[in-house]
């Protein structure tokens, strides 16, 4: 055996030693790595899923509260200003201007009441799409 043919023989069996335990490796360090990725997704789902209960505790109920409040001050407002015109029909001296000036007003109002009722309805279908149920819009057939 000459001393070249012995240098082709150890690395014939290095190269081979290296297939043999190296595809193995490699599959196992895939397996583990797999693992690792999945244990990190379960982790990072179970911290949405609190988030999303957390918010649904909190952010919630306070707006939909807020917007009750809203609603009870328009319509207190409203009745303010009614009575403010009925008053005003009994005065025959100053109604013009006072009616004017409460008529604009009164549009204020229904203006804010407008947008405060797209406002609830917005939250609403939003705390309906929270809890799972289906909202059909405009031109959606289902």
């Amino acid at each position: 055996m000459s001393w070249w043919a012995g240098i082709e023989w150890w690395a014939r069996f290095l190269r081979d030693i290296g297939i043999i335990l190296g595809f193995p490796t490699v599959i196992l360090v895939g397996i583990h790595l797999y693992k690792s990725h999945i244990k990190a997704l379960k982790a990072e789902i179970n911290t949405l899923k609190r988030n999303m209960d957390f918010l649904r505790e909190t952010q919630y109920p306070r707006a939909r509260d807020l917007l009750k409040g809203q609603k009870e001050c328009f319509e207190m407002e409203r009745e303010h200003i009614v009575e403010k015109i009925k008053s005003v029909v009994r005065d025959p001296g100053a109604q013009e201007t006072l009616i004017d000036a409460v008529r604009g007003s009164f549009k204020t109002v229904e203006n804010k009441a407008e947008t405060t009722t797209l406002a609830a309805s917005g939250w609403a279908d939003l705390i309906q799409l929270m809890e799972g149920k289906h909202i059909t819009f405009e031109g959606e057939g289902r």
